[in-house]
C-alpha cells in the first residue's frame, strides 16, 4: 500500500517507516493547530468549537463506504456548527451595535427635549418678565398682591376693597392716562378744573375729592398734573379713607400708579399703534440683565394725538424713562430710577349749558365736535421730572430696611377758554344762540422732596405670627403759581357779571369775534407760594391668629404745617393729625375670605396745595381758621376666589365726613354780606361694590366690577340743602371686560360701561344734571408668531356723545368725552 501526503509519494516497500511518518505529520499539524488556537484571542472564544485545518491523505488501501460517509456526515456537521457560531456571534455584534445606536438616539433625543424645555422655560421667563410682576402669571387680569409696603400679604387676605388695574388691562383696552381709566373704573369720576383749581387730573374717588391723592410708588405726586401710562406695571386704587396708608386726605382713597422697574431677564418689546383720529404713538421697552447683580431698564414714549370726536383738539406726548437695580452683596440692593414726561396739549373745556337743568347744548342739535377755544393760542404744557433711590437692606430673609428718597419737579402751565354760558336770545333755534367765553390762565411750578425710611418683616411674638410695618417719613412740598395777564377772568366779575367775549354757538370763532389779536399771553410776575412740610410716623400689623383668623390694625401721626404767602398776606395752618385702622378677615374655607374693617382720615386746610380758596382745598383767610375735617369708614365684604386664576369680591361700605367745610351767604353769592367759611358740613356716602378680575375658563378672561352708591347732605348751615346728595359724581357705575381666546393665536374681547346720571353743584344738586351713558368698546388680537402680534381695537363703537363732568355754577360748560376710534397696534417683542 501506499500512502502519501498531498502531493508527496512513497515507496510502498517501506510501509512501516511510512506510517510512522504519516503519524508523526499528523499529530504535528493538530498540535500546532491547538497552540494557534489557544494563543490567538480572535481564533477561540469561550463556547465556540475548535474546527482543524483538513489534512489529505492518499492511501493505495481504499476505506470502507461506511467509515467515508460517516466522516463526511462529521465534517459536514462540523461546518454547520461553524456557520452557527458565527451567525450567533454576527447576530450579538449587531445587536450590540443597535443597542449602542438605540443609547445614542436617545440621548440625543433627551438632549433635544432638554433644550426645548430651556427654550420654552426662557421664553416663558420672558413672558412673565414682560408682564405684571404683581399679576397671575396664568391670569395677567387678577393681580395677587400690591406694590404697596403698607399693604403687605394677598388681595385675597387684604380687608378692604382694591381695584389693581395691571399692565395687560391697560394695554388690552389702549388706555393710556389717568383720565382714561376714571372714566371706566367703578368708583372713580373725573372731577373739573377752573380758575380756583389747577387743571389736569381731577378726580373723585368713592365720591370725594382725590385730586391731590395720587401716587407714585406710593409717594404723593403733589400738586395737579397729567399722568402717563406707558412707564406704569399696574394703578391701585384703595377704596375707603386710608389716612394710615397714605397720610393727609385719601378721605375716599388713593390712587397710586406703580413704575416698571428693572427685571432679571433680558427683553426688548416695541410697540407701534395708529387711530381713526390721526393719532400716532410708539413705545419701546428695554430690559438688559447684565449678570444677577446689575439690571437695566428703558421705556420710551413718542405720541403726535389728536382727540376723537373733538376738533382742534392735540394731545402730543414724550416721555423716557430709566431704572437700574445695583446687588453688590446678597444683603444690599439700590434701586435707582428717572422718569420725564413732556405732554403737549389743547386744553378743552367742552361745550356750554342750557341753564335750569337744560342740558349740554350738544343735545339740542349742536355738534359735539364744536370747539370753543381760541385757535393758536390754548395750550397746554406739562413737563414732569420725576427720580428716586430706593436703598434696601436685609437683615434676613423675615425683616429689611427701606429707604426711598425722591426729587420731583413738574410745570403745569395753560392758557384756555371756558364756553362760562350760554345765551339763547329766547329762541329755540340753536343758531340764534350765543357763548360767553372767559379766559383761565396757570403757570404752576411743584417741587417736592421726601424720605421714607421703613422697617418690613415677619415674626413671631407670643406664639402668633406677625406681618409688621413701621415708618418715618419727611416731605417738603412747595408751589409757586403765577397767571398771565388779562387771561384769569372768573365766571362773575361785579358788578355786571360781564364775560370776556361772544361766539356763536353753532359755529364758534373766537379769533373773528375778537376775542384775540394774535399777542403772546405775558405771565405775571406775582406768585403765590404754598410751602408743606410733613413729618410722619406709622406702624401697621397683621396677625395670623390661626389657619383660619387674621387681625390688623394701624396707626399713624402726621405733623403738618402748611405756608401760604401771596403779595403782602401770609398764611400759616398747622396740624397735628392722628388716624388709625383696624380690620378682621375670616377664613372657613381656603379660598373664602370674609372681612371687616374700619378706618379714619383728616383734611387739614391747605391740603390741595394747587388749589386756591378753602372751597377747592386751598388756603385762604376762612379756612385758615378751621380744623382738620375727619373721616370714618366701615366696611365689610367678602372675597372669593372661584378658582386658582378669578377674584371675586363683594362689600358693602359707609363713608361719613364730618368738620367738612362750607362756604355760607347770608344773602346769597354776590350780596353785601360777608361769606362765611365754617366747619357745620356733615354727610355721608354709601354703597355697594362688586368686583370680578382673572381666567373664568383657560380660554375667558374678565376684568370688571359695579358701583351702587346712595350719598346724603346730614348736617349743614344751609338747613335746605340736609337730605341733598352729593353733588359732581356718577352713583351708579358699572364696567366689565371680557376677552375670549379663540385659539392660541387669535383673541377677541369686548368692553361694556355705564355710568348714571350725575347732578352738577357745589357740594349739593343744585338742579342741573348731566345723562346718563353707556358705551361699547371691542378688540381683537392676532398672533402671528412669539415675536408679533396685531391688535384692533374700537373704543365707543356707537359714537356715543357722553360728558365727563361739568362746572358747579348754573350755567355750566361741560366736558365731552372722545366720539369712536379706530385703532391698530403692532407689537414685537424679543
Amino acid at each position: 500500500m501506499t500512502v502519501s501526503l498531498r502531493g508527496v509519494p512513497v515507496s510502498g516497500n517501506r510501509k512501516t517507516s511510512h506510517s510512522q511518518i504519516s503519524d508523526m505529520l499528523s499529530a504535528t499539524v493538530a498540535a500546532a493547530c491547538f497552540v494557534a488556537v489557544g494563543t490567538h484571542p480572535g481564533l477561540a472564544q469561550d463556547g465556540d468549537a475548535i474546527v482543524l485545518p483538513t489534512v489529505e491523505v492518499e492511501t493505495t488501501q481504499q476505506k470502507e463506504p461506511a467509515a467515508a460517509a460517516a466522516d463526511q456526515q462529521s465534517a459536514a456537521a462540523s461546518q454547520r456548527a461553524a456557520q452557527r457560531a458565527a451567525a450567533a456571534r454576527a447576530q450579538r455584534q449587531a445587536e450590540a451595535a443597535a443597542a449602542r445606536a438605540a443609547a445614542l438616539e436617545e440621548a440625543n433625543q433627551r438632549a433635544e427635549a432638554e433644550a426645548r424645555a430651556a427654550a420654552e422655560a426662557a421664553a416663558k421667563a420672558k413672558e412673565i418678565a414682560r408682564g405684571n410682576p404683581y399679576a397671575d402669571p396664568d391670569a395677567p387680569f387678577k393681580s395677587d398682591r400690591l406694590a404697596n409696603s403698607r399693604l403687605p400679604g394677598a388681595i385675597a387676605d387684604t380687608p378692604r376693597t382694591v381695584t389693581a388695574i395691571g399692565k395687560e388691562v391697560l394695554e388690552a383696552t389702549g388706555m393710556t392716562s389717568v383720565r382714561e381709566i376714571a372714566r371706566t373704573t367703578p368708583g372713580i369720576s373725573l372731577g373739573f378744573g377752573e380758575g380756583g383749581n389747577s387743571y389736569g387730573d381731577n378726580i373723585y374717588i368713592r365720591g370725594f375729592k382725590a385730586n391731590n391723592d395720587l401716587y407714585v410708588d406710593g409717594v404723593r405726586d403733589s400738586g395737579i398734573s397729567v399722568h402717563e401710562t406707558f412707564n406704569t406695571e399696574q394703578i391701585e386704587v384703595i377704596k375707603g379713607p386710608a389716612g394710615t396708608i397714605g397720610g393727609r386726605g385719601t378721605t375716599g382713597g388713593a390712587l397710586d400708579i406703580v413704575s416698571k422697574k428693572a427685571k432679571d431677564v433680558s427683553f426688548f418689546e416695541a410697540s407701534t399703534t395708529v387711530t381713526s383720529a390721526k393719532t400716532k404713538r410708539a413705545t419701546v421697552d428695554y430690559n438688559h440683565a447684565f449678570n444677577e447683580q446689575v439690571q437695566l431698564r428703558l421705556n420710551g414714549l413718542v405720541q403726535d394725538g389728536k382727540v376723537a370726536g373733538r376738533d382742534n383738539v392735540n394731545d402730543d406726548r414724550r416721555g423716557l424713562a430709566a431704572a437700574v437695580t445695583i446687588k453688590p452683596i446678597d444683603l444690599f440692593t439700590i434701586e435707582a430710577d428717572i422718569a420725564h414726561t413732556v405732554i403737549k396739549q389743547t386744553p378743552d373745556w367742552g361745550v356750554p349749558y342750557l341753564s335750569n337743568n337744560g342740558g349740554p347744548v350738544t343735545e339740542y342739535g349742536v355738534d359735539r365736535s364744536t370747539f370753543y377755544g381760541v385757535v393758536g393760542r390754548d395750550y397746554q404744557d406739562v413737563t414732569q421730572t420725576v427720580g428716586t433711590i430706593r436703598t434696601i437692606l436685609e437683615f434676613s430673609d423675615s425683616a429689611k430696611l427701606t429707604n426711598t428718597a425722591r426729587y420731583s419737579r413738574s410745570i403745569n402751565d395753560y392758557v384756555l377758554t371756558a364756553p362760562s354760558s350760554l345765551i339763547t336770545n329766547n329762541s329755540t333755534d340753536i343758531n340764534d344762540w350765543q357763548v360767553s367765553l372767559s379766559f383761565k390762565s396757570r403757570y404752576q411750578e411743584t417741587d417736592v422732596f421726601s424720605d421714607v425710611l421703613e422697617l418690613t418683616g415677619e415674626t413671631s411674638l407670643g406664639g402668633l405670627s406677625h406681618t409688621y410695618v413701621a415708618g418715618l417719613s419727611y416731605s417738603d412740598e412747595k408751589v409757586n403759581t403765577y397767571s398771565y395777564q388779562n387771561l384769569q377772568s372768573e365766571d362773575y366779575r361785579p358788578p355786571a357779571g360781564q364775560r370776556g367775549c361772544t361766539v356763536s354757538a353753532v359755529n364758534p370763532d373766537p379769533i373773528a369775534q375778537g376775542c384775540w389779536s394774535g399777542e403772546a399771553p405775558v405771565r405775571g410776575t406775582a406768585a403765590t407760594t404754598t410751602r408743606v412740610r410733613s413729618t410722619s410716623l406709622y406702624a401697621l400689623d397683621t396677625v395670623e391668629l390661626n389657619d383660619h383668623w387674621l387681625v390688623n390694625g394701624g396707626v399713624r401721626v402726621d405733623f403738618y404745617d402748611n405756608k401760604r404767602s401771596s403779595g403782602t398776606t401770609d398764611l400759616e395752618r398747622k396740624d397735628t393729625l392722628f388716624n388709625w385702622n383696624a380690620g378682621v378677615t375670616y377664613k372657613p374655607w381656603e379660598h373664602t375670605s370674609f372681612y371687616a374693617a374700619i378706618a379714619s382720615s383728616s383734611n387739614p386746610s391747605g391740603q390741595e396745595i394747587a388749589a386756591g380758596g378753602s372751597f377747592y382745598g386751598g388756603l385762604d383767610d376762612g379756612g385758615v381758621l378751621l380744623a382738620p375735617e375727619r373721616n370714618m369708614s366701615y366696611e365689610a365684604g367678602v372675597k372669593y376666589e372661584y378658582n386658582d386664576d378669578l377674584l371675586l369680591t363683594a362689600a358693602v361700605f359707609q363713608t361719613v365726613k364730618s368738620s367738612a367745610r362750607e362756604d355760607y351767604d347770608p344773602d346769597g353769592r354776590g350780596g353785601p354780606a360777608a361769606t362765611q367759611y365754617l366747619d357745620t358740613l356733615k354727610y355721608s356716602m354709601t354703597g355697594v361694590e362688586l368686583g370680578v378680575s382673572g381666567n373664568l375658563t383657560d380660554r375667558i378672561s374678565l376684568f370688571g366690577g359695579a358701583v351702587l352708591m346712595d350719598s346724603k347732605i346730614l348736617e349743614s348751615k344751609t338747613t335746605a340743602d340736609i337730605g341733598k346728595d352729593i353733588a359732581n359724581i356718577a352713583h351708579h357705575q358699572f364696567s366689565l371686560l371680557g376677552t375670549y381666546a379663540y385659539n392660541e393665536k387669535l383673541t377677541l374681547g369686548a368692553r361694556v360701561t355705564y355710568a348714571g346720571g350725575r347732578k352738577l353743584g357745589s357740594v349739593t344738586a343744585n338742579g342741573n344734571t348731566l345723562p346718563d351713558y353707556t358705551t361699547l368698546d371691542l378688540l381683537a388680537t392676532y398672533k402671528f408668531s412669539e415675536n408679533a402680534e396685531l391688535q384692533f381695537n374700537v373704543t365707543n363703537v356707537a359714537d356715543t356723545t357722553y360728558y365727563d363732568s361739568g362746572y358747579r355754577s348754573g350755567s355750566p360748560f361741560t366736558y365731552v368725552a372722545p366720539g369712536r376710534e379706530f385703532s391698530f397696534n403692532l407689537k414685537a417683542k424679543f
